[in-house]
């Protein structure tokens, strides 16, 4: 798609402010001039899809909403994150791993093709959003409506406007259900979910952070402090118990504890047996089962390593 004009307030406008505001809320005439594809929520689109009705790339459209952010912001656009991100991408079956999203309601796809410069399908919108305009009445709010005098496009954007409230009320239910559901299953998956080990707990809230940074963490007492370091701290034996060496160095293994529970861990962790080796039984360290302890292990490491990030899931 060719990389096209768009108004950056230092050239003349497509269309001048005051006419964008009037004629602003025209989102009949989206499908009029080309058929607009919404996400599965029927009310949104994404940058992606935004261009792909104007037919020019997506940067153009990332470059308006930067240099006419105020405007858009107050005609619809949002940018959404965190846990409202992770309904809509459950919602909308969007597989992205960003942490954040631009959403474009109807009214501000109206409002780019309002703005943007040169591109055919965006002259179409503001050729359409000026025919059979009839101003409202004076003193602004609603009045009655005699239908025999309202020509037949005005009566369609009336029918079409009152659909879209009534879509974006759906929707808007919609999405709470669907909230509702998700943080019941979540909260099934707590009550019912056994002890999950430390080491895949890890890759459930805080991947984003080197695994050696997260242990470095966990074992200083100066920060978390949650687990006993005892690296290669244990020499290794031969099975004559004579100590092993390796380019002339002795070798050595973890500890026993090594990666336990410290005193101050045991409020969030706990030792699970992990069967007997070399006549010793063994342990895995886990995080308590339930809720209330895994989201507070989580809360308190985000001093160190900023919210957790929890995985599509929670691993088992």
């Amino acid at each position: 798609m060719r990389d096209l004009e768009l108004y950056t307030g230092g050239e003349p406008e497509p269309m001048p402010r005051a006419e964008r505001d009037r004629f602003g809320n025209r989102t009949d005439v989206l499908d009029k001039v080309k058929a607009l594809r919404l996400l599965p929520d029927r009310h949104h689109l994404t940058t992606e899809l935004v261009a792909n009705y104007y037919e020019v790339s997506a940067e153009v459209i990332k470059k308006l909403v930067q240099r006419n952010r105020e405007e858009l912001d107050s005609n619809g656009f949002r940018v959404i994150s965190d846990e409202e991100l992770r309904d809509m991408k459950s919602l909308s079956e969007i597989s992205s791993r960003a942490t954040q999203l631009a959403l474009f309601d109807r009214r501000t796809v109206v409002r780019v093709g309002l703005l943007l410069r040169d591109s055919p399908i965006a002259r179409a919108v503001r050729d359409a959003v000026q025919d059979g305009y009839e101003a409202e009445p004076a003193g602004g709010g609603s009045a009655a409506v005699d239908v025999s005098t309202v020509d037949r496009r005005m009566l369609a954007r009336m029918v079409l406007d009152a659909e879209d409230r009534a879509d974006a009320e759906q929707v808007a239910r919609e999405l709470a259900e669907h909230r509702a559901e998700l943080e019941y299953r979540r909260n099934q998956e707590y009550e019912h979910a056994e002890a999950i080990v430390i080491t895949t707990w890890r890759k459930t809230w805080f991947s984003h952070v080197p695994e050696d940074d997260f242990w470095e963490c966990m074992y200083d007492r100066k920060r978390a402090g949650l687990l006993i370091n005892q690296r290669l701290t244990r020499p290794k034996l031969d099975r004559a118990g004579n100590q092993l060496f390796k380019d002339g160095k002795p070798v050595f293994k973890d500890g026993h504890e090594h990666r336990h529970p410290t005193a101050s861990g045991q409020r969030f962790l706990e030792l699970t047996p992990n069967g007997v080796h070399g006549g010793r039984a063994r342990f895995h360290t886990k995080v308590i089962p339930g809720k209330e302890a895994e989201l507070a292990l989580r809360d308190y490491l985000t001093r160190w390593f900023g919210p957790g990030r929890r995985q599509i899931g929670r691993a088992a």
